[in-house]
């Protein structure tokens, strides 16, 4: 660690983060993790703005900045360092609005997220964040959503799953089939097709059954809510039982996890909103719960 004050801190599984003043007396978040193959790596935010401090009454690990928001810092399955939720406090109307936010989405508070609100926003990354930017409304930071370089898929119907293909024709292999509301990276464009990525597995969708632009935001998900009968539920990185992920990225199951697709008979491609971790699980330990 660099011998700067230290003015507060949390540990949280394997990372640890913590306000620090360098001897300018310039203020920065420093989020440290720990891997077992590479050891610690520290991240070192922007500046930022005089007056922050960490924790504010039962926000004990979130930083308070003079704006009168509070902003949590998360780090995400790539190793990123970004804001992860927004709680911002009006005076003047005695309100207080929360809202969420991942490596590449934004949504409000509740018990499943808004995910076709995706996108690229400019908080997901502390080392170059203009802490002045951080938005005080959900309204405000949707509207900075870049939406140009993303699509969700849109099914015809609700119970259609769209494939993937390992090349852009219907003749290619399929990497599995995903539910309408899939966010999808686009990578590049062929006729009829388009490259995309989802969460690191990449392949072409055919461009009719992708909804893009403002008209994502219209596409009624059908991604099925299911609950975990495997405990713990181990997530695998491929669609095998050969790569299993270790889980350092907080509760698997309940509302932040999301099921995209299937692949063949016997795996589900899932997404771990909070942290951007994407896998398989076995079909068999998922189920539709209790209801």
């Amino acid at each position: 660690m660099p011998d700067w004050d230290y003015l507060g801190g949390t540990i949280e599984n394997e990372t640890m983060q913590f306000l620090m003043q360098k001897p300018d007396g310039t203020l920065v978040f420093v989020g440290t993790s720990f891997d077992e193959s590479s050891g610690w790596s520290l991240t070192e935010s922007t500046p930022l703005p005089k007056g922050t401090i960490y924790g504010y009454e039962n926000f004990s690990s979130s930083l308070f900045l003079p704006s009168g928001i509070l902003a949590s810092i998360g780090r995400f399955a790539d190793g990123t360092w970004g804001i992860n939720f927004i709680n911002a406090i009006q005076p003047e109307a005695s309100e207080v609005t929360m809202f969420h936010l991942g490596q590449n989405w934004i949504c409000e508070m509740g018990t499943a997220f808004d995910i076709d609100a995706c996108g690229t926003h400019p908080w997901s990354d502390v080392t170059t964040i203009d802490w002045q930017t951080l938005p005080a409304t959900l309204a405000g930071a949707q509207a900075q959503l870049d939406r140009s370089f993303w699509a969700v898929v849109s099914n015809p119907k609700a119970t259609d799953r769209l494939h993937l293909r390992t090349e852009p024709s219907r003749d290619a292999r399929s990497l599995g089939k995903y539910y309408s509301g899939t966010p999808v990276r686009i990578l590049a464009e062929q006729g009829d097709w388009v490259q995309v990525d989802i969460l690191g597995v990449q392949g072409w969708m055919m461009r009719q059954y992708l909804a893009f632009g403002e008209t994502m935001l219209q596409v009624k998900g059908a991604l099925p809510e299911l609950e975990s009968d495997a405990f713990p539920l181990t997530i695998y990185r491929s669609a095998s039982d050969e790569e299993p992920i270790r889980n350092e990225f907080g509760e698997l199951g309940g509302f932040d996890m999301h099921v995209l697709g299937v692949a063949g008979d016997e795996w589900y491609h899932i997404w771990l909103t909070t942290s951007g971790l994407g896998g398989y699980v076995r079909q068999m330990d998922l189920s539709l719960g209790n209801g």
